[in-house]
Formats: structure tokens, C-alpha cells, sequence
């Protein structure tokens, strides 16, 4: 139950982010784009047609931007995080080995073995292939709800 509810304040700080936050694009202007019908997403390029996406005011002036999130960028980014999170772990239980968490490794990493390179390859694999799962998952979901408002 305490991993459940581990990943569902984990999914609800990152969706609150990249709906309020940096995913938001709040902090960028509109780089000189003047076309009254249509104006360029700060981050990522794209030109949206004002009636798409959604617009915050930023230094006087409304910034319009993509409401749908890049599933590579996405992936990449989570899949990252997991991995370098699972070094840091691996780092943790060899400089502390009294909290040692490698028995947690076992249980969510198949295959993986603690003290080998072996089974730290696969565990940082695998931490990568989870950070792809997650996105496969949410990006779409966060997309089509996105798409409604």
C-alpha cells in the first residue's frame, strides 16, 4: 500500500508541475512574434493558432503555448531521473551499508544482484525502462485532458 501511495504523490507533484509549472512555459515571453492570428510556443517553436493551446500574460503582453507535452522529451527526462536516482541509491548503500536499501532493488528489479556489475547494469536499465513506462502512460493521459480544457 506505501508503494501505491508513494507513486500517486509522486504522479501528482510532477502532473502539478508541468501543469503549473515549468511545464507550463510561465516564465517565457513571446520572442518578437507579432501575427495576430497565430504566435510561436516560446519553448518548443511551434506555431499555434490562438485559438489552440493556452496563453498566459507575461510582461504586458499574452504568450500563447502548446498545451501538449513531447512524449520524448518526457521520456527521456523521467527515464533520466530514474537512472541517475538509482545511482545515487547504489552510491547511498555502498557508503551506508547499514541502510542499505538493495533488498527494495530485489523486489522491483528482476534480475538484479547486489555487489555486481552485472546486476547494477541491469538495474540501471531497467530504472531507465521505467521512467518509459510511466511516460507512455501519462504523457497521452495528460495530453487528452489538456486537449479539454
Amino acid at each position: 500500500m506505501g508503494d501505491w501511495l508513494s507513486f500517486l504523490i509522486f504522479a501528482g507533484l510532477f502532473y502539478v508541475m508541468m501543469r503549473y509549472g515549468c511545464g507550463a512555459h510561465m516564465i517565457h515571453g513571446r520572442h518578437g512574434h507579432h501575427d495576430k492570428a497565430k504566435d510561436i510556443d516560446p519553448v518548443c517553436g511551434m506555431e499555434i493558432n490562438i485559438e489552440q493551446g493556452y496563453g498566459k500574460m507575461h510582461e504586458g503582453g499574452r504568450c500563447h503555448m502548446n498545451a501538449r507535452l513531447s512524449l520524448r522529451a518526457i521520456g527521456h527526462a523521467s527515464s533520466l531521473f530514474l537512472a541517475i536516482s538509482y545511482v545515487l541509491c547504489v552510491v547511498f548503500d555502498l557508503v551506508f551499508p547499514e541502510y542499505a536499501m538493495h533488498t527494495v532493488w530485489h523486489k522491483l528489479l528482476p534480475g538484479f544482484e547486489w555487489i555486481s556489475w552485472k546486476g547494477f547494469i541491469i538495474g540501471l536499465v531497467e530504472s531507465y525502462g521505467y521512467g518509459w513506462f510511466f511516460t507512455l502512460i501519462w504523457t497521452p493521459l495528460y495530453n487528452v485532458f489538456a486537449a479539454r480544457n
